[in-house]
Parts: structure tokens; sequence; C-alpha cells
């Protein structure tokens, strides 16, 4: 009976998490509908709020100079493989590149408390769904080993 409590406990604080996940991320798409689709998933911890942000606000700024970037529309944001991922609809090269940077700067941002990190994978597992950028902390506190990867486009 002891264990019975204790799962749905756990399970009960794991969706707890999911919903403040969610709803963490609703202001950032309520703010940038115009641009957010309403079904987008954002699916990360908050510790990349901020560059997530910065990413909504420069894009939104590139739309309100060229009415070219109308049509623009990001469709997923979630932490893959350990950095950050966004799925949208252009090939425009500028809007490439401030994904790219953004993507580039999720391999040194914490997922949970946005300080400096590092790519770690767990020590549980040894598969691809298992990495994180986690600072020093983070790592020790989730069990979680420094990797080394190539860091996307022009990372040194």
């Amino acid at each position: 009976m002891i264990w019975g409590g204790f799962l749905a406990s756990l399970f009960f604080c794991l969706y707890l998490l999911h919903v403040m996940s969610t709803l963490g991320f609703s202001h950032l798409k309520q703010k940038y509908s115009h641009f957010i689709t309403p079904d987008c998933q954002i699916d990360c911890d908050h510790g990349w709020s901020r560059l997530l942000e910065d990413l909504c606000a420069a894009i939104n700024l590139l739309m309100s100079s060229d009415p070219i970037y109308v049509n623009f529309r990001i469709s997923s944001i979630k932490q893959k493989f350990g950095v950050l991922m966004i799925e949208y609809n252009s090939s425009d090269e500028l809007i490439q590149e401030i994904i790219d940077f953004t993507h580039t700067l999720s391999y040194n941002t914490c997922e949970i408390c946005g300080q400096e990190g590092k790519l770690h994978a767990s020590l549980r597992w040894s598969k691809w769904s298992s990495y994180k950028t986690l600072c020093n902390t983070h790592a020790v506190r989730f069990r979680y080993y420094e990797i080394n990867l190539m860091k996307g486009k022009g990372v040194k």
C-alpha cells in the first residue's frame, strides 16, 4: 500500500510539472500569436525561456520591418538531443540565421535554470533521448555526465 501511494504522488508531481511547463509558455504564444501557430507545442524546460523570448522578439522585429515575412509561422518548439529544435515554414536566410543562432546558444544554456551549461547524457541511459544541456549543479542532481559532441553550425 505504501508503494501505491508513493507512485500516485510521483505521477501527480510529474503531471503538475508537465502542466506548469505548458502553462509557462502561454504568454509567449499569446504575445507572438501572429507567427506562433495555435497548435504549436512548446516542449522544453524554463531555462530556455530567455532564449525563446529573444528569438521571438528578433523575429517580431524582422516581421514588422518587412512585409515579406507576413506568412512566417513557428509550428513546434522542443528539446531534442539536448538542444533547442524549432520547426518553421520559411527558407529565408535571415530567419534561418536567427534560429540557428538560438539553437547554438541552447548548447551552452542549462535547460532548467538558464545558467551556463554543457551537453550531458544520463548515467541511466545511453540513448539520444537522454541528452540534456545542464549546468554542473543540475547535472549532478540528475546524475548526468558531460559529453563532447559537435555543437551546431559554426561553434568551436
